[in-house]
This record gives structure tokens, C-alpha cells and sequence, in this order.
């Protein structure tokens, strides 16, 4: 294998599998610029998102993963495709939407795709790829502050230069593919009743869907459209494979809820009181704490056991959500919560991987779909909430502000009552999941 391809791959894969969420999304973002609330801009950010969260719970539709490597490279050959159907966006519309639902599907399962195959080198001793976790980090890093940097940029030049990456990283998984023995299985065995999973694939698609229109159109309406499809969800999903509320599920909800929260309330606040440069620096304070946590978790986990080491976490992230109240230590809040969050996240990946009542393969697939069910959820819940405070301030939602760019003043104060009401929910659900992780186990 050719090493700049190799050590250039590794590094791209990493980046993108803690930015297979992030980084889309910022570079569609770059529509919404002085577009606010047009449909025609609107929607294939809505369906990027929409089709990223639905694609997770898809794949098991189509059997039992067998061959990640080609499932993967499928994955990318889709976002590839999308990129390029982006670039005649300007030709006509559709090109965009068509765009943002390949690039949603493509990267729907990425980071749990990638890290699997990771692991099987591992085990076979032929992952080569040193410092490429660093590497990765330091590269999303520098991507987002330059996707920022060229948010004002003619979008169709982002997706060109997004190309590159994608295509090496492309050629990468190939070349691993060729080497393994799987390259000749096929991607999926068949699976009794998998055709069923598409049914919570769509539902999710749906909730996923109206939660995103909330968000960039402010319409309240919504709200009754979401609360029917996380409805609907829950009755196919507990009817088709019912969810075991055990502690890794519980927990794994609970890290992606308190992540995404510090996510979306930076985009959206930080936009709406116009500062922009906020966003970026929450974004680079969240690698940096991807960072520590990697450079913290092994020494922590040398002198406290896995099981008080979770509640550690849990705890320690809570108390870090008190630095993100006061403006002059948001950004250290950010840093230091998303530390935590990180450690336990890892910690509780680490138990997934360990779980034989599942398929070695789809266990980090599993693990994915709590995770993303727990960011629908928290953020349904966030954005409602910013709309009844919005409503009891008597002024017209805080959250157009953010989405069509409304001149409405004294929103801060509905900011604050809405990240203290989160952050407190997000806490004493943390607590609860503390508590329970410190009770002895049989």
C-alpha cells in the first residue's frame, strides 16, 4: 500500500469519524446564508440531517453485517456521488437535495464502520496507522475553523475541495479491502424479518425531519408533528426489536444527549446574538476536549475500576455544565464537559465491544443508534423548551432569531432560563444514571 495513501487515509478516516456529523452539516449551513426561512435553501439541510439519523437504523434492514470494509467503501462511494451531485446545485435545486440525502446516507454509519474495521486490524496486528487518532483530531479541528472561514465562499467550491479528502479516504478503504480475505463475501447474510427495520429507519426520518424544520423555521407548528413521530417510533421500535434499557443504553443516550446539547445551543445562541467566531471556538474547544480525554482516560483508568469511573464521568461532566452558565466560562465549560463526556462515552463504547449477546459487527451500529436516539431526543426537547420560554417572555420565539435572522431584542434572557432548564434536566438525569452505575453488580 502506498504510504502517503496509507498514513494520509488513516489520519482522513479518523477526522471524519468524529466529524461525520459536524462537518456536513457546517458546509450546508453555507446555504442558509442570507436564505433564511426560503424552502429552496432550506430543505437540503433538513434532509441531510434527516437521512444521516435514519440511516442508521436502516442498514439493518438490508441482513446481518458481514463485510464492513465494503459496506464502507459503498458508504463513501455515496458521499462522493453527493458531493458531485452538489456541485450543479447551482444548475438547478434538486441537485442539492439529491446531494444531501446520498451524503446522509453515506455518512449515516461511518464512524461506526470505520472504528470496526479499526479494531480488526488491531486484533490482527495490521493496523499501521500511528498517531493517526491525533492526526484526525488535529485535521477536524483545522477543517472546521476553514469551513467557517469560507461559510461566505460560493458553496459549490467547498464541495469540490471536500472531494479530496473523500476520495483518498476512498482509494484507502479500497486498498484495506484488497488485503482481507472479506473482499470476496458478500456485505450482508440474510436475516429473518429484516426487512422490518426499515420501518423504524422511516420513523426516525420522520422525527428527525420535523425536528429540523423546527429549528430552521421557528414554526411551532411542528412540535405536534415531532411529539407524533417520536410516538410512532417508540410503538414500531418497541414492537419490532424492543429497546433494553440496560445501563451501557441508558448511559450511551445520555453522553449523546449532554454533547449534542453543547452543539446545538452553541449554533444556535451564538448565531442568533451575531458571533459567529463563538461557534468556531466551541467547535475547537470540543476537539481539544476529544483530545484530553484521550490523553486523561488511560491514567484514570489505571487507578479507578471501569464502574467508578463511569459515575466520575457522569459527575464530572455535570459539574462542568456550571462553567457553560456564565458567559466569561462558557468555553472552558465546553472544553472540560466535553472531556468527561468523552471518557465516559469511550468507557461505555468499550462495553459495547464487549457485548456478546450482539454481533461483533453491529456492535458499534447498536451502540450508534442509542446514541443519535439520545440527540433527537434532547434536542426535541431543547428547542420546545426555547419556544415556551420564548412564549411566557412574551415575545416571538427566541429561535427565529437563529433561523430567520428576526430582529427581536432581550433574547438573551430566554437563552439563559433555556440552557439553565437543559442543563439541569441533563444533570439530574445524570445523577440518576451516577447513581446507578455505583450499585454493586451481581
Amino acid at each position: 500500500m502506498n504510504a502517503i495513501t496509507k498514513n494520509a487515509g488513516a489520519a482522513l478516516g479518523e477526522a471524519l469519524a468524529e466529524g461525520a456529523v459536524i462537518v456536513p452539516n457546517v458546509i450546508f449551513a453555507g446555504l442558509l446564508y442570507q436564505h433564511y426561512g426560503q424552502y429552496r435553501f432550506l430543505l437540503p439541510f433538513v434532509l441531510l440531517y434527516s437521512f444521516e439519523k435514519a440511516g442508521t437504523f436502516a442498514l439493518q434492514g438490508f441482513g446481518e453485517l458481514k463485510n464492513p470494509y465494503k459496506v464502507l467503501r459503498y458508504s463513501l462511494l455515496l458521499t462522493l456521488l453527493g458531493c458531485c451531485s452538489c456541485l450543479l446545485g447551482e444548475i438547478h435545486f434538486i441537485f442539492w437535495e439529491a446531494g444531501a440525502i446520498l451524503i446522509g446516507l453515506g455518512l449515516s454509519n461511518y464512524n461506526a464502520l470505520f472504528k470496526t474495521i479499526k479494531s480488526l486490524l488491531k486484533k490482527e496486528n495490521k493496523w499501521e496507522g500511528k498517531g493517526s487518532l491525533v492526526k484526525g483530531y488535529l485535521i477536524l479541528g483545522i477543517t472546521i475553523v476553514l469551513l467557517l472561514y469560507l461559510r461566505h465562499t460560493a458553496i459549490t467550491l467547498v464541495f469540490a475541495l471536500w472531494l479530496l479528502p473523500l476520495g483518498v479516504l476512498y482509494i484507502f478503504i479500497y486498498q484495506l479491502e484488497q488485503g482481507q480475505e472479506t473482499q470476496i463475501g458478500s456485505s450482508f447474510s440474510g436475516k429473518r424479518r429484516s426487512l422490518l427495520y426499515f420501518l423504524p429507519a422511516i420513523c426516525m426520518l420522520l422525527l428527525s425531519f420535523f425536528t429540523r424544520l423546527l429549528k430552521q423555521t421557528a414554526d411551532a407548528h411542528y412540535i405536534l408533528d415531532i411529539g407524533f413521530a417520536l410516538c410512532l417510533f417508540l410503538i414500531v421500535g418497541l414492537s419490532i426489536s424492543p429497546l433494553r434499557f440496560s445501563l451501557p443504553t441508558v448511559s450511551t443516550m445520555w453522553f449523546g444527549a449532554a454533547r449534542n446539547f453543547i452543539v446545538i445551543y452553541s449554533l444556535i445562541y451564538f448565531i442568533a446574538i451575531n458571533k459567529l467566531y463563538m461557534v468556531g471556538l466551541s467547535y475547537i474547544m470540543l476537539v481539544l476536549g476529544l483530545l484530553l480525554s484521550m490523553m486523561i482516560r488511560r491514567k484514570l483508568k489505571e487507578v479507578v475500576d471501569d464502574q467508578h469511573l463511569l459515575a466520575f464521568s457522569l459527575i464530572s461532566s455535570i459539574i462542568s455544565f456550571l462553567l457553560l452558565l456564565p458567559s466569561a466560562t462558557y468555553l472552558i465549560g465546553v472544553l472540560l464537559s466535553c472531556t468527561f463526556i468523552a471518557t465516559g462515552n469511550h468507557l461505555i463504547l468499550q462495553k459495547y465491544t464487549k457485548d456478546e449477546t450482539l454481533p461483533f459487527l453491529e456492535r458499534r451500529i447498536k451502540r450508534s443508534q442509542y446514541y443519535g436516539l439520545g440527540a433527537i431526543i434532547q434536542q426535541v426537547f431543547s428547542l420546545s423548551t426555547l419556544t415556551v420560554v420564548s412564549w411566557i417572555k412574551d415575545h416571538n420565539s427566541a429561535l427565529s432569531v437563529y433561523a430567520l435572522s428576526s430582529d427581536i431584542s432581550n433574547i438573551a434572557e430566554s437563552f439563559f432560563y433555556t440552557k439553565l432548564i437543559c442543563l439541569a434536566s441533563i444533570g439530574l438525569v445524570g445523577i440518576i444514571v451516577a447513581k446507578w452505575a455505583l450499585k454493586p453488580t451481581n
